[in-house]
Protein backbone atom coordinates (compact mmCIF):
# COMPACT_ATOMS: atom_id res chain seq x y z
CA UNK A 1 0.00 0.00 0.00
CA UNK A 2 1.33 3.33 -0.40
CA UNK A 3 0.12 6.79 0.96
CA UNK A 4 1.16 9.36 -1.87
CA UNK A 5 0.32 12.90 0.60
CA UNK A 6 3.08 10.91 3.47
CA UNK A 7 4.96 9.37 1.21
CA UNK A 8 4.68 6.24 2.66
CA UNK A 9 4.88 2.56 2.16
CA UNK A 10 3.11 0.24 3.72
CA UNK A 11 4.36 -3.43 3.69
CA UNK A 12 2.72 -6.46 5.09
CA UNK A 13 5.75 -8.70 5.15
CA UNK A 14 4.78 -12.80 6.20
CA UNK A 15 7.28 -15.37 7.59
CA UNK A 16 9.21 -15.49 4.46
CA UNK A 17 10.63 -12.17 4.76
CA UNK A 18 13.15 -13.59 7.20
CA UNK A 19 14.50 -15.65 5.28
CA UNK A 20 18.39 -13.83 3.71
CA UNK A 21 17.63 -13.43 0.19
CA UNK A 22 14.38 -12.13 1.04
CA UNK A 23 15.14 -9.77 3.59
CA UNK A 24 18.39 -8.42 1.34
CA UNK A 25 15.90 -7.76 -1.59
CA UNK A 26 13.53 -5.68 0.82
CA UNK A 27 16.16 -3.73 1.83
CA UNK A 28 17.57 -2.75 -1.13
CA UNK A 29 14.39 -1.91 -2.23
CA UNK A 30 13.95 0.16 0.91
CA UNK A 31 16.93 1.78 0.27
CA UNK A 32 15.94 2.98 -3.61
CA UNK A 33 12.79 4.35 -2.03
CA UNK A 34 14.46 6.18 0.83
CA UNK A 35 16.14 7.74 -2.00
CA UNK A 36 12.94 8.63 -3.86
CA UNK A 37 11.89 10.29 -0.81
CA UNK A 38 9.68 7.36 0.12
CA UNK A 39 9.67 5.91 3.65
CA UNK A 40 8.76 2.40 4.17
CA UNK A 41 6.99 1.12 7.30
CA UNK A 42 6.93 -2.56 7.03
CA UNK A 43 4.82 -4.57 9.35
CA UNK A 44 4.32 -7.93 10.37
CA UNK A 45 1.17 -10.03 9.55
CA UNK A 46 0.98 -11.63 12.92
CA UNK A 47 0.72 -7.98 14.07
CA UNK A 48 -2.22 -7.78 12.77
CA UNK A 49 -4.04 -10.58 13.10
CA UNK A 50 -3.38 -10.22 16.61
CA UNK A 51 -4.30 -6.57 17.25
CA UNK A 52 -5.08 -4.69 13.72
CA UNK A 53 -7.09 -1.91 15.70
CA UNK A 54 -3.70 -1.05 16.91
CA UNK A 55 -1.90 -1.38 13.71
CA UNK A 56 -4.12 0.30 11.80
CA UNK A 57 -4.33 3.22 14.69
CA UNK A 58 -0.24 2.84 14.47
CA UNK A 59 0.06 3.59 10.19
CA UNK A 60 -2.45 6.36 10.68
CA UNK A 61 0.35 8.10 12.96
CA UNK A 62 2.91 7.74 10.86
CA UNK A 63 1.31 9.03 7.75
CA UNK A 64 -0.22 11.88 9.82
CA UNK A 65 3.31 12.57 11.27
CA UNK A 66 5.32 12.30 7.71
CA UNK A 67 2.54 14.20 6.22
CA UNK A 68 2.82 16.78 8.29
CA UNK A 69 6.94 16.79 7.47
CA UNK A 70 7.27 16.38 4.21
CA UNK A 71 5.10 19.94 3.67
Amino acid sequence: MYCYKARLAIEVDGQHHGLNEVAARDARRDEWLRNQGIETCRINAADIYRDPDEVADGVYRLATERMNSVR
